[in-house]
């Protein structure tokens, strides 16, 4: 370590030497910077080899008085790594984040000092002025001619003077006045000097340049990092009244708040001589004495005993807030850079903006902090051109559809990595953080449109309107924001951002109309139809002129007027249907015709307005429906609209919402007043969208109003001291009806919740809570109503009409006719002439007379059905009959299905085969087995293939062959060597495998109980017993219950493609055996007997 140290101070040295009026360089400098590079690029993790060099000064002695020499080009190049090298951020340095650990931070702290040296040392303007000569030299020459060196020295001195600005500037530490120039502010003059930023704009501008943009934009925000827009914005060659105005508002607070102070503590008028040692009357110490205390007496009210106790940390979860210094630079400075931000505007911002979005889309996989710089980009630019007061075509770029998209999956993307990378989470915070500013002032330049009152304007908010308004995604996206807020990974500052971009997005919500509004949820509505008697006549007298006019209307008139129809804002064809009902209501016939074709043409994918090739009757048949609809047309989807930006506000009234809302306000003497208007504001919103207040209620919520209603009130606090009396107010009133309501102030409630301490934790809604008068009330009118059916009203809305109890709504009446079994069809929401329905108690009374006659009887269902035939359906009467607990479920009255028993020749054969081979039939339930997990389409069929000799001899017998094909296995036929399963349903292969099983099961019992028995037995008697066996073996056999679906003989099975069913079918024979086996028969307990 030490010899390369010193190797440092001895390469260092040998640069060249300063005679104190101009500087010498050796004659090997280059070979010492080369030296220098390959020290530095073997630094280790303690940087030590680069806080050496930083020690020894050598960028103030020997690197800049270097450069202003204006050196060769090798010893130029070399020259710039150096300094490329020496000033890298910190970012780079720490790739893995700040260190946490005390040896290495204060390693870290000490290079950020270094950094902030190298920043002083590049004020003077003999560098840059240097540089920047360099780099005109190198764009001079066109981009198809330029070399690989001239690229990379471009690269390299864009990149040294990003690393010059991004060293950050410690305003604190400076002890400037108020408007005294930084260390920054000097460089950024310099820059502005010497032409530097002169040639940032025009690499901004070449499209030759464009692999440089990045590095441009990038030095473009760092020079107006310090800057605000506004400050920028509002400067002029003199002072303007306003800006008058406002400093000394400013002044006057500032000495306001010094006196309340000074009120808090009054100099005493008297220095006392005795400092005095007072005691505190009724309060006692550790003994039983008074307690002492050892202060002055203006202490006394503020006394604290908890001086002595251990302080509890904070924890380290969560995020530092970082406020940023709004620096005020000097005047001459903000001058300069307000022209150089109008020249951006005018020259560049719009090309600059479309190509670094279409760069950093198809670079999807780099990820760094590019996206930052044109988010910031956006967000400082669209707020200075709308405060210079500068026209909207020079940030149209940023206005478009396109990039409110790439801005919204911007954010969406940092939401996800929020949520996937939690070591980085707080990185992703700050980028989410910049990327809801840019949206911010997206927003604020939208509202901002339509007060231009230019035409282009307007339209443009339109459609900015129902493309970003009128998606889902835009508005979740902020929702979402406010929902999975974190204390641990986002600042309060970030909070603040959300809260007011929720609010101007709210507020063009409020502010537009319906029509204007067209959500992608939206659809047309069928007119609503005229049922006035008078329109059918009136169609009578001029329908003969209409039926005239249709075959005589030109085309041409036709492709006029759909030139005029603006689609993009008539989106369904609403107004066009309107205009087409006042022609025809004025008599302008040919006109409406011509309107009515002309939509056709502009709306071809709506059916309303007929097709090309419709008929005459049906453009007849149209107008005819226009003619009588209401003029009101569009109501619907105008009401469906609205609905839709009531449901996305009612989705704020969560408690969460609330949270965040209380945490922004919870610094409400600090924050800005727009940010303490748009919480207060969505506060409001909640509890009055809800109609429940009651949610506010909140113990933190009420300190700040406290604290509001204590200080004077000014256009600070004017909108949180009002929704203080609001809510104070209504929690007056509930807290009269509900006492315990007190003890809700420390837990944040939901809608249900706060449904509940409204109603005396009664637990039911009064609203939908019904008496035994009112459902009395509710079955009369719902039966007189069904009695005497109106066509065309609605149900529910009648019922909820002539009900007495004028609160119940239309779910509570809904909910009510369900419980009470007097429900419709809810797809049909009116009056109809059928009644299938409902029961009166007569129909009740022969429903259960025909039961109980019928009861016995098979036919009893179909007798029932067959004398409410007409009146009442089948699904019905069961329900009725479930309901009045006469059947206990609907497999009381289904038929039952149809049963099949094994023929006794199937049995017979299983058992001869079970006996001959034991091991056989269980290869066989295998086969079936697998046949059933593999079947197919094949014509071909499954082959059984033997494993082993037993199977190939079974394959031989004459039983085991009838057996086979019993059950439907087709025989090997000319070259064939194999049985094969044919083309059968599962369900058959199932049944095969389940009567394989219980045949092995009963003839194995029925052997094990033979050997108990003849194992005592004399040897005469063996052939009697063998005898009895067999006939047992044989009722066993036969007895027992197997049932297959769709049996069939295969005892001359051929092969055959078609499918055909399996079912078992018992010949005479077959049936004399059956009945000869039934005589025979003997049981299992006889037999043992005998």
């Amino acid at each position: 370590m030490s010899t390369f140290l010193a190797d440092i101070d001895v390469t260092c040295a040998t640069l060249g030497y300063f005679d104190g009026q101009n500087y010498f360089e050796n004659a090997d400098v280059l070979q010492n910077l080369k030296h220098l590079l390959w020290i530095l690029h073997n630094d280790n993790y303690n940087h030590d080899f680069l806080r050496h060099v930083a020690k020894i000064n050598v960028l103030h002695t020997d690197l800049i008085p270097l450069l202003c020499k204006n050196p060769d080009d090798e010893v130029f190049q070399a020259l710039i790594r150096l300094l490329i090298l020496l000033t890298n951020p910190i970012a780079i340095l720490y790739r893995e984040g700040i260190p946490k650990d005390g040896v290495h931070r204060s390693v870290f702290l000490e290079i950020v000092d270094f950094m902030t040296k190298y920043k002083e040392a590049f004020v003077a303007d003999s560098p840059w002025v240097n540089l920047a000569l360099k780099l005109r030299k190198s764009l001079e020459t066109e981009g198809i001619f330029r070399g690989e060196e001239a690229d990379m020295l471009i690269e390299r001195i864009l990149v040294l003077t990003r690393n010059v600005l991004q060293i950050p500037t410690n305003i604190s530490k400076e002890l400037n006045a108020e408007n005294g120039p930084t260390t920054h502010d000097r460089v950024v003059w310099v820059l502005l000097q010497s032409g530097m930023l002169d040639l940032i704009l025009y690499i901004l501008n070449s499209a030759d340049d464009h692999r440089f943009h990045l590095h441009a934009l990038e030095i473009v925000v760092l020079v107006l990092k310090e800057q605000t827009a506004p400050s920028l914005a509002c400067i002029s060659m003199q002072r303007s009244t306003p800006d008058k105005s406002r400093n000394e508002e400013e002044l006057v607070a500032i000495r306001c708040e010094e006196k309340e102070k000074m009120k808090l503590n009054p100099r005493s008028v008297r220095h006392p001589r005795f400092g005095g040692t007072y005691v505190f009357q009724n309060m006692k110490s550790v003994s039983e004495n008074d307690m002492i205390f050892h202060k002055p007496l203006e202490y006394s009210t503020i006394a604290n005993f908890d001086g002595d106790k251990t302080k509890r940390k904070n924890t380290h979860r969560v995020v530092e807030e970082i406020f940023q210094n709004e620096h005020c630079s000097a005047f001459s400075i903000r001058l300069l850079l307000r022209e150089f931000c109008t020249e951006i505007l005018r020259s560049a911002y719009n090309t600059l903006v479309r190509k670094i979005r279409n760069l950093l889309e198809r670079n999807t996989a780099r990820r760094n902090n590019d996206d930052s710089y044109l988010l910031w980009t956006i967000t400082f630019f669209m707020e200075f051109n709308r405060l210079s007061g500068l026209p909207f075509e020079l940030v149209s770029e940023s206005m478009s559809v396109q990039c409110f998209h790439w801005v919204l999956t911007e954010m969406q993307h940092h939401m996800d990595m929020m949520e996937t990378d939690k070591e980085q989470e707080r990185i992703w915070a700050k980028r989410l953080n910049v990327a809801v500013r840019a949206f911010k002032q997206m927003i604020l330049s939208m509202i901002a449109l339509p007060k231009l009152k230019v035409e282009k304007a307007v339209s443009l908010f339109h459609i900015l309107l129902n493309n970003v308004c009128g998606t889902t995604e835009y508005r979740e996206c902020l929702l979402q924001l406010l929902l999975l807020y974190k204390a641990t990974r986002t600042t309060k500052i970030f909070l603040q951002d959300v809260i007011e971009t929720t609010y101007y997005f709210i507020k063009i919500l409020k502010s537009s109309k319906p029509s204007e509004l067209a959500t992608n949820d939206a659809k047309l509505q069928p007119m609503e139809r005229r049922r006035n008697e008078p329109i059918d006549k009136l169609w009578s007298a001029i329908e003969p002129t209409i039926s005239n006019l249709l075959e005589f209307t030109s085309e041409e008139e036709c492709a006029r007027i759909a030139k005029v129809f603006d689609k993009e804002f008539d989106q369904k064809g609403d107004k066009c249907i309107m205009k087409i009902h006042s022609l025809l209501h004025q008599g302008n016939y040919e006109e409406a015709i011509a309107v009515s074709r002309a939509a056709r043409l502009v709306w071809p994918e709506n059916k309303y307005f007929c097709t090309r090739h419709s008929s005459a009757q049906d453009e007849l048949a149209l107008l005819r429906n226009i003619f009588a609809s209401s003029p009101r047309a569009g109501r619907g989807s105008h009401m469906e609209r609205t609905s839709i930006i009531e449901e996305y506000l009612k989705r704020f009234v969560n408690p969460k919402v609330v949270r965040t809302c209380i945490i922004v306000l919870s610094d409400w003497k600090q924050i800005k007043t727009v940010v303490l208007k748009s919480a207060v504001a969505l506060l409001h919103s909640i509890a009055t969208i809800s109609n429940c207040p009651t949610i506010l209620y909140q113990a933190s919520l009420f300190r700040i109003f406290q604290q509001a209603f204590h200080t004077k009130r000014n256009e600070h606090n004017l909108e949180l001291q009002r929704l203080g009396i609001f809510t104070v107010r209504s929690f007056i009133q509930s807290a009269k009806i509900n006492p315990k309501i007190y003890g809700e102030l420390f837990f944040y409630k939901t809608i249900s919740h706060c449904s509940n301490v409204e109603n005396v934790y009664s637990g039911v809604n009064p609203k939908t809570m019904w008496a035994t008068s009112e459902e009395t009330e509710l079955h009369k009118l719902f039966e007189r109503n069904q009695t005497n059916p109106q066509s065309g009203q609605d149900v529910v809305e009648w019922l909820t009409h002539n009900l007495s109890d004028k609160p119940k709504n239309r779910c509570a009446v809904t909910g009510k006719l369900t419980d009470t079994d007097l429900s419709f069809r809810k797809s049909e929401s009116k009056f109809t002439t059928t009644i299938s329905n409902f029961w009166t108690v007569e129909e009740d009374e022969e429903l259960i007379s025909l039961y109980k006659e019928h009861k016995t009887a098979r036919e009893n269902f179909s007798i029932t059905t067959q004398r409410f035939k007409g009146l009442k359906s089948m699904d019905d009467i069961i329900k009725r009959m479930i309901f009045l607990k006469l059947i206990s479920g609907r497999s009381a009255v289904t038929p039952e299905k149809e049963t099949y028993e094994m023929s006794e020749k199937q049995a017979e054969l299983l058992c001869i085969v079970n006996k001959k081979f034991e091991d056989v039939m269980e290869w066989l339930k295998e086969s079936f087995i697998d046949a059933l997990n593999s079947l197919c389409e094949s014509e071909d069929g499954i082959p059984l293939v033997p494993v082993n000799k037993i199977h190939s001899a079974a394959l031989v017998d004459e039983d085991f062959r009838s057996l086979l094909l019993s059950f439907g296995l087709q025989p090997p036929s000319n070259n064939e060597r194999f049985w094969r399963f044919p083309h059968v349903n599962s369900y058959e292969f199932e049944v095969i495998i389940k009567f394989i099983e219980k045949s092995n099961l009963t003839c194995q019992r029925s052997i094990l109980e033979m050997k108990k028995e003849t194992c005592n037995e004399p040897n005469e008697s063996k052939n009697e017993v063998s005898n009895s066996f067999q006939k047992n073996n044989e009722h066993l056999a036969h007895s027992e219950n197997y049932r297959l679906k769709n049996a069939v003989d295969y005892n001359s099975v051929k092969r055959s493609g078609t499918k055909r069913p399996l079912h078992f079918e018992s010949d005479d024979s077959t049936y004399e055996k059956k009945t000869r086996h039934k005589e025979e028969k003997i049981t299992t307990s006889d037999f043992i007997a005998s």
